[in-house]
């Protein structure tokens, strides 16, 4: 039996756009924006050399999903043309404030064009959305009644996660109103934090022989790399 380890070595993330066509001018607005943000100096230049990538995946909407009514369902945003992703993909793990702010910065200019200037596709949750947005940006306004249900089917919150529909009455965590203007800033504070709480101390090697022999106890004993 040999150990199986993921072929992908690459560090990813996330964030879902949900676009229209009412204005002629917004799917042009939205691949310009993301055109200057992938092919010029923006992406690019900075990571020069980088081992990173910005993806942008398109699905088409409309049609038959058109013909139901937004409150016939969870899904609120049946007006749709485009849900668009963008992952955001780095090998180098030191690399993760750089692609955060990066991120932010095109939530920071794609967001606005999102219907309500909110919408997101919960199939691509958004780590990063602050509590009191993401249930705004995934249900719209069916996040009344989608409370009411949760309230009735599950009173104890068994099901609970971070980005989850909450009960009513239940607190919300007061976060902005979660259009990502600050993250540039809480990314440099988080940054700043664990540096100075990291305790830079280098572990003392007292029996070399006997940690390599603890190591291949536990089936780390191929060190010709």
């Amino acid at each position: 039996m040999e150990r199986a380890y993921p072929q992908n070595k690459t560090y990813e993330l996330y964030s879902s756009f949900v676009f229209g066509n009412d204005d002629k001018g917004t799917i042009e607005k939205v691949t310009d924006t993301i055109t200057r943000l992938m092919l010029m100096a923006t992406f690019r230049k900075e990571f020069d050399g980088e081992q990173v990538n910005f993806l942008v995946t398109w699905i088409h909407s409309g049609g038959k999903a058109t013909k139901r009514k937004p409150t016939d369902s969870t899904l609120f945003w049946r007006k749709a043309v485009f849900h668009a992703y963008v992952t955001i993909e780095w090998v180098d793990k030191w690399m993760e404030v750089d692609m955060k702010l990066f991120l932010a910065r095109v939530k920071k200019e794609l967001r606005p064009l999102s219907f309500n200037g909110t919408a997101a596709f919960i199939n691509f949750p958004d780590r990063d959305f602050p509590t009191k947005f993401h249930e705004r940006a995934y249900y719209g306004e069916n996040l009344a009644a989608l409370r009411e249900v949760k309230r009735m089917w599950d009173p104890q919150n068994f099901f609970a996660w971070a980005q989850g529909v909450r009960r009513p009455g239940d607190p919300e965590e007061d976060r902005g109103r979660g259009d990502e203007d600050d993250d540039e800033a809480k990314a440099d504070k988080l940054a700043a934090e664990q540096w100075e709480k990291q305790v830079w101390a280098v572990p003392e090697t007292k029996d070399m022989n006997a940690e390599l022999n603890e190591l291949a106890d536990l089936g780390y004993d191929d060190f010709s790399d």
